[in-house]
């Protein structure tokens, strides 16, 4: 007589759970969710910010662009999310299903806010605050070997100049365009192909030593400032202070007699001349604030 012995497939058992312990269970996950997900979009803003800072310069960014990380940002959130999610649903566990669920109701409102917010990001107005500065562009995000002359380096140190980096520092032969007679120096700006500044070109002619040097020196100096540092209301307010000593000073509007003729004085110009050739007592108080924010004009021989 032979005896069958039946061997029963034995299912894992399924741990039931009242439904007052699924809410409890849901409502801290609605709570830590967030938590969880925030330090690691934490982590990965720090980790881009910085990648950008230092490799793409991002230093003033176009709406374009922040559209552009902004949707790689949510993009990378919700790959973590859907690993979280694929996690918690591999496990047969009623409260990792809960877990799993609320996380990916938070992953879609996620992602409908950072559509929207993708969308309405805008482009910022041009702005015409710049003008004067020679501009010029790049083909990449990332910045050349640049030069760096040692006496227009010790000029920059001595006229108090300390946001010199990324500026290359040079001596010219001459200068070809001109933009006035004489001239003596030089500054360009450097945007790469997201429409950031990259670097500056700081130029001085050859042959110029001394006091002359100094002036020089902090004048293209000061131009790098306008277009790299003030912001625009700063500009704004500048602007208006400097035309209205303008309007009332004939040494100054024959300084600048070879700009006016061609039509092409700026704010900037006006700011740097001021600042490196008028004493105190014929700016106003807050243009002579702005130019002792950004060099010291008491190693300067002011024209008067």
């Amino acid at each position: 007589m032979t005896t069958e012995v039946k061997q029963k497939t034995e299912k894992p058992e399924t741990k039931h759970y009242s439904k007052k312990r699924k809410v409890l269970s849901a409502i801290l996950w609605i709570i830590g969710w967030p938590f969880i997900i925030g330090f690691v979009a934490f982590i990965i803003a720090i980790t881009a910010g910085n990648a950008i800072v230092d490799g793409g310069n991002m230093n003033s960014p176009q709406g374009y662009h922040i559209r552009a990380l902004w949707s790689i940002y949510v993009g990378v959130l919700v790959i973590v999310c859907y690993l979280f999610i694929w996690l918690k649903s591999r496990k047969k566990n009623p409260l990792n299903r809960i877990s799993a669920n609320v996380l990916r109701t938070y992953m879609w409102l996620g992602i409908i806010v950072g559509t929207i917010v993708t969308v309405v990001i805008p482009d910022p107005q041009v702005s015409t605050a710049n003008a004067g500065i020679n501009v010029q562009q790049t083909n990449t995000l990332f910045k050349p070997d640049l030069q760096s002359d040692a006496t227009i380096n010790a000029s920059l140190a001595k006229v108090g100049a300390s946001d010199t980096k990324w500026v290359e520092t040079k001596f010219v032969a001459g200068y070809d365009d001109k933009v006035l007679d004489g001239q003596a120096g030089e500054y360009q700006a450097f945007i790469d192909t997201a429409g950031n500044w990259s670097y500056g070109v700081l130029t001085v002619k050859q042959g110029t030593t001394g006091n002359v040097l100094d002036v020089v020196v902090a004048h293209e100096y000061l131009h790098h400032i306008w277009f790299k540092a003030l912001d625009d209301g700063t500009k704004t307010k500048l602007t208006s202070d400097l035309i209205s000593i303008y309007g009332k000073d004939p040494v100054m509007q024959e300084r600048v007699k070879s700009y006016t003729e061609k039509q092409t004085l700026q704010p900037t110009e006006l700011f740097s001349y001021y600042c490196t050739e008028a004493s105190d007592r014929l700016l106003t108080s807050y243009i002579v604030s702005e130019c002792n924010k950004y060099i010291n004009r008491s190693a300067l021989q002011l024209a008067r």
